[in-house]
C-alpha cells in the first residue's frame, strides 16, 4: 500500500504553473448546454507529445479517443485551449466534479483542481406532516414537518408563523432521490387556532416563484372574554350611540352569554349591547360572562356618560348710555368647562360667567356671546373632543342721534323737482327719524332722509334744515340753501332788419331780458362775439343796465352803438359813421339759468358803385 501511494504521488501532480486558465465551477439548468474552459501553457511542455483529457470523478475519462455522445472537446494546440462542452446536461451523469489533465511522455500527469459542474433542478412540491394531530389542546406541544423531494442544489425550507415571522427548525438536506426537510416544534395556544403556518421551498431555479404550503391548527380552549371598546372606564357622549361588544374567543363555541349592570342581571343574551341614544341612566358597571364546555370567562367595564355644556342667558338687555350693566350666563356641563368666555364680534372681552360695565358706552353696544368650552375625553377618540355651547345676548345702549349732514343742492329751474338728501354722523339708538323744516320755522314739512318738494316755484328759494330725532333727543341740525332760478326771457329787441347808407350816423339798437339770476347780454356779428376793444381801435360801444324787479327777478338791458375811434379813421367823416363793412347779421344773446335766448338783426349798408 505504501508503494502504491508513492507511485500515485509521483505520477499525479496538481499543476499551478503549467496552466494559463484553470477550469471554474459552472452551473447549468437540466437539459442546458455548458462549457468548461481549460488553457495549458504550451511553453512549459510539448503539448503535441502530451496526452490531454478530462477526468470526471465517477472514473470516466474523456479525450479524443474516449468520447461520450453529449461531450465535445474543443482543442487548439497553438493556444493550449482544451475546453469540454456538455450538451443537454443531465443530473445523474453530469452533476460531478471534473478535472482538466495532461499526461507527459515521462508518465507525469499534470491536473487542475477539481471543479464542480452543478446541474440545477427545481425542488419538488412541499409535503406537510403534523404530529400528533392538527387538533390539539391549549398548551399542547406539536411538531410540523415540511419536506421536498429533489432539487439541485438542495432547496432551502423555511417555516413562517401566522404573523409572517420565520421559525427556527431542524433542517436536513437531501438530494435528488432523498427528501430535504425542516421540522419545527411549537406549543399550541388559542392564538394558533385556525391560523396558518407557512412553509416555503426554493433553490436557485425558483427564487422568484417559491413553492408554498400552508398548515392550520384547531386548538381547543375555554372562553376568553373581552368587553369592547377596550377602555376602563368607557367614556361616551350623551345623545350619541355606542355598542358594548362581548368579544368571545372560544373553541368549542360558547353555549350562553349573560350581561350584568351594577351586579344585576340584564335581559340581554346576545354578544352586543347597544346604547341608543345614550342617556344619563346608562352610567354604571357592566359585566359580560360567556360559557362553553371547557369553562367560563368574564370581563367588566365602567361606563361614564359625558355631555356638552348647556348655556342660557337673557337674549336682550337695554340700557341708557352711562348706566351700569351686567351680562351673565348659567352653565350645566360634565366634565366641568375648561373655559368660559364672553366675546363681542371677534374680540374676547371676558373670561367668567359674568360680564360687568360700570358705565356703559355706545361703543360697547352689540352682540355678546357667552362661549363655554368643555373638553370631552371620549374613549373612542384619540384626542380630547372640544364641545362648545354659545348663548347670545344683545346689549342695546340708547343715546340721541349725532349731527345731520346734507348733501349740497345744485340750483334748479322753476318747475323742476329737486332732491335734498340728508344723512347723519350717527342715527342714534333707537334709530332716529329724519325731519325737515324751513329754517327758522318749527313746522315739520317732511319726515324721511330724502326730501322731494315736487315742482318748485321762486317762492321755494331759501334755507332748509334737517335733523335726526329719537326718544332720547334731537341731533345737531344741518342747513342747505335751495336756489330756484328762472330762465331768461327777452322783453325788448330791435327789428329783424335795418337798411342804411354808407356814412349814415347815429345807429344804435337795444335788447332787454329778465330772469333769475340777472341775465347777461352779449352781441355777435356773423356768429362772432363783438369785442369792444381799446379806445383807439374801437368800432362799437355797448351800454349795459340791470334792475331788480322784485325779490327774485332782475331785468337787464343792453344798447349797442355803431361808434368808435376806428370809424373816424376809416371813413374820415365821424366816429359814428356806418361803413360798408358793417353789412351782416347781428345777434343779441341773453345768457342766464338754463338755456340761452337770442334775437337776430340783419343790417344792410348801401354804398355807391366803385
Amino acid at each position: 500500500m505504501e508503494r502504491f501511494l508513492l507511485v500515485l504521488c509521483a505520477i499525479f501532480m496538481t499543476a499551478y504553473g503549467q496552466f494559463q486558465q484553470y477550469p471554474t465551477t459552472k452551473e447549468v439548468q437540466r437539459g442546458g448546454n455548458v462549457t468548461l474552459e481549460c488553457r495549458f501553457d504550451p511553453q512549459f511542455f510539448n503539448i503535441e507529445n502530451a496526452r490531454r483529457y478530462w477526468y470526471r470523478f465517477d472514473g470516466t475519462l474523456i479525450d479524443e479517443t474516449l468520447r461520450l455522445s453529449r461531450y465535445t472537446l474543443e482543442s487548439d494546440v497553438a493556444s493550449g485551449r482544451y475546453d469540454l462542452h456538455v450538451s443537454g446536461a443531465q443530473y445523474r451523469e453530469d452533476n460531478q466534479q471534473f478535472s482538466c489533465r495532461a499526461q507527459l511522455d515521462t508518465g507525469t500527469v499534470h491536473q487542475s483542481d477539481p471543479v464542480k459542474l452543478i446541474v440545477l433542478t427545481p425542488p419538488g412540491d412541499p409535503r406537510l406532516t403534523v404530529t400528533p394531530s392538527t387538533t390539539v389542546s391549549d398548551g399542547e406541544e406539536t411538531s410540523l414537518r415540511c419536506e421536498s423531494i429533489g432539487g439541485s442544489p438542495p432547496p432551502k425550507i423555511i417555516w413562517y408563523d401566522p404573523k409572517g415571522v420565520s421559525v427556527e427548525g431542524v433542517y436536513v438536506a437531501g438530494d435528488v432521490n432523498n427528501p430535504t426537510m425542516n421540522t419545527i416544534t411549537i406549543r399550541a395556544s388559542r392564538n394558533d387556532h385556525r391560523q396558518e403556518y407557512t412553509c416555503e421551498v426554493y433553490n436557485k431555479l425558483n427564487e422568484n416563484n417559491k413553492k408554498v404550503a400552508k398548515q392550520s391548527l384547531s386548538v381547543r380552549y375555554q372562553p376568553y372574554v373581552k368587553l369592547l371598546p377596550e377602555h376602563k372606564p368607557l367614556k361616551i357622549e350623551l345623545g350619541m350611540q355606542s355598542t358594548l361588544t362581548c368579544s368571545v374567543d372560544a373553541n368549542p363555541q360558547v353555549t350562553y352569554v349573560k350581561w350584568f349592570k351594577d351586579g344585576a342581571v340584564l335581559s340581554k343574551t346576545s354578544l352586543n349591547f347597544t346604547l341608543n341614544p345614550i342617556t344619563m341612566e346608562h352610567t354604571g358597571v357592566y359585566r359580560c360572562e360567556a360559557t362553553n364546555a371547557l369553562g367560563s370567562g368574564r370581563d367588566e367595564m365602567t361606563v361614564e356618560v359625558l355631555y356638552a355644556p348647556r348655556v342660557t342667558s337673557l337674549p336682550r338687555i337695554e340700557s341708557r348710555e352711562g348706566q351700569a350693566v351686567e351680562l351673565s350666563c348659567s352653565i350645566d356641563a360634565h366634565p366641568a368647562p375648561s373655559s368660559v368666555e364672553w366675546w363681542k364680534d371677534d374680540e374676547r372681552v371676558g373670561d367668567s360667567p359674568s360680564l360687568q360695565f360700570a358705565a356703559v358706552s355706545r361703543s360697547q353696544a352689540g352682540n355678546y356671546t357667552c362661549k363655554v368650552t368643555s373638553l370631552l375625553l371620549l374613549s373612542l377618540q384619540s384626542q380630547a373632543v372640544p364641545r362648545v355651547a354659545n348663548s347670545l345676548t344683545y346689549l342695546q345702549v340708547d343715546y340721541k342721534p349725532g349731527a345731520a349732514i346734507i348733501d349740497s343742492a345744485e340750483p334748479v329751474l322753476v318747475g323742476e323737482s329737486p332732491v335734498l338728501s340728508c344723512t347723519a354722523t350717527d342715527y342714534g339708538v333707537p334709530q332716529g327719524e329724519f325731519e325737515w323744516r324751513r329754517k327758522g320755522e318749527s313746522t315739520v314739512i317732511w319726515r324721511g332722509r330724502v326730501y322731494q318738494p315736487g315742482a318748485v316755484h321762486l317762492s321755494d328759494n331759501g334755507a332748509y334744515e334737517c335733523l335726526v330725532h329719537n326718544t332720547i333727543g334731537d341731533g345737531q341740525p344741518a342747513v342747505v340753501e335751495l336756489t330756484v332760478n328762472q330762465m331768461p326771457e327777452l322783453i325788448a329787441y330791435p327789428p329783424v332788419s335795418i337798411n342804411q347808407n354808407e356814412s349814415d350816423t347815429g345807429l344804435f339798437v337795444t335788447c332787454g331780458a329778465r330772469g333769475r339770476p340777472a341775465p347777461v347780454i352779449e352781441w355777435f356779428k356773423d356768429g362772432q362775439e363783438l369785442v369792444i376793444g381799446e379806445e383807439e381801435t374801437r368800432l362799437y360801444q355797448s351800454v349795459l343796465n340791470t334792475t331788480q324787479v322784485d325779490t327774485y327777478i332782475s331785468e337787464t338791458t343792453s344798447t349797442l352803438w355803431w361808434r368808435g375811434a376806428k370809424r373816424l379813421q376809416t371813413s374820415g367823416q365821424a366816429d359814428n359813421s356806418l361803413l360798408r363793412s358793417d353789412n351782416g347779421n347781428y345777434e343779441c344773446r341773453a345768457i342766464g339759468a338754463g338755456k340761452e335766448v337770442s334775437h337776430q338783426l340783419g343790417l344792410l349798408v348801401n354804398y355807391a358803385p366803385v
